[in-house]
């Protein structure tokens, strides 16, 4: 359970972000403040950009963003002039771009901000309509959008967390400065933790073709992380996905961390708890999923992860509550309902007698 999944669009305050919000309330947000028929978002490396690199794409045909990519982006003379004044305006015939659903005399407004000089990596965004050109309100929109994108995802609201994107074949796309500290600090370089992570993630999720969050917990020297990953793709060009990939520091004894398992049937059997925790599923229902009988299945189980499935799931509920009370301002009744509990009675005495105090004082505590 992620933060997409627990928390309401409607809880959200400001401008959406790529990363905590829907593309579709992105898109109309961005819509409303600044009019267009076609919009593109990337992190991308200026000299060879790859399509895993975008991250919104609306009202650009895959053919386009092919042609951009395969060459067309070395003639883009608003790409280049971005990436030297930051924000510039120009037809969609400079680009490159021949969209052919605008025509090649659109107008285009572009904004490039660094994110590392060292890499070469920037923030681009890049936008068209037929009509008017662009008003300075307007361009100062996506200007501040894309430095407060930025901004927030190298430094999340959430304390302690740390993030991530990473390409469709593993590779780096950027970390904030939260994450690079959190590896140094472990001694762990990101191939070695892209690595763990998605070695763990393709057990417990075959083919990962899905765009559902999914999440388990590992241990990063003494210190145990709550992983919370996630595929996203705007198009369908071939290896064109990313995986958007957060880190949250867990208290003593909250989730039992648990790697790569031998026994395939206990791994999908955990990322069947984390997907369904919500629902508080049985005993009986884990064991079917993995095609197990119910008495070995809990043999099986408890050896292999240190505590019975009922722990488990338990740990895991609480676990939900736990970060939502730390990071969530929402009714206490709520988070006990979307947690599995099945009354607010029920989850809060659980949480007094697991964690040693009650939910309020949990939350007092925390803030």
């Amino acid at each position: 359970m992620t933060t997409n999944e627990t928390e309401k669009e409607s809880d959200l305050i400001g401008p959406p972000t790529p990363w905590d919000s829907s593309p579709v309330r992105l898109e109309q947000w961005l819509t409303r403040e600044a009019p267009h028929d076609a919009l593109q978002l990337w992190i991308l490396k200026q000299d060879q950009p790859r399509a895993d690199e975008l991250l919104l794409c609306n009202g650009f045909s895959e053919e386009t963003v092919a042609s951009w990519l395969a060459g067309a982006h070395h003639s883009d003379t608003l790409f280049q002039r971005a990436g030297a004044e930051g924000g510039v305006q120009g037809s969609l015939t400079e680009t490159g771009m021949h969209n052919g659903m605008l025509p090649p005399d659109a107008r285009v407004m572009a904004h490039m901000q660094m994110e590392s000089l060292a890499h070469g990596r920037a923030w681009y965004i890049i936008a068209a309509r037929t009509g008017e050109p662009f008003t300075s309100r307007e361009q100062e929109i996506m200007a501040s959008s894309l430095r407060l994108w930025q901004a927030s995802f190298n430094r999340p609201a959430e304390p302690g967390m740390a993030r991530m994107v990473v390409g469709s074949d593993h590779r780096l796309l950027h970390a904030d400065p939260a994450c690079r500290l959190l590896l140094l600090h472990h001694g762990v370089s990101f191939q070695q933790l892209i690595g763990w992570i998605h070695e763990i993630h393709e057990q417990r999720w075959p083919g990962g073709a899905d765009e559902a969050p999914h999440d388990f917990a590992i241990e990063l020297g003494d210190e145990v992380y709550w992983i919370v990953i996630r595929r996203a793709a705007c198009i369908g060009l071939p290896d064109s996905h990313n995986w958007r990939i957060e880190l949250r520091p867990l208290e003593p004894n909250e989730l039992v961390p648990v790697g790569r398992l031998a026994d395939e049937r206990i791994a999908l059997a955990l990322a069947y708890i984390h997907d369904h925790c919500n629902k508080s599923p049985s005993l009986t229902s884990i064991a079917r999923h993995v095609h197990v009988s119910p008495f070995h299945f809990h043999r099986l189980f408890t050896r292999q992860v240190g505590v019975s499935p009922k722990q488990y799931l338990q740990m895991k509920q609480l676990q939900v509550a736990r970060w939502r009370l730390r990071s969530q301002r929402v009714p206490i009744g709520r988070i006990a309902k979307e947690a599995g509990f099945r009354s607010h009675g029920h989850f809060t005495a659980t949480f007094r007698r697991v964690v040693g105090v009650s939910p309020t004082s949990y939350r007092s505590r925390s803030s």
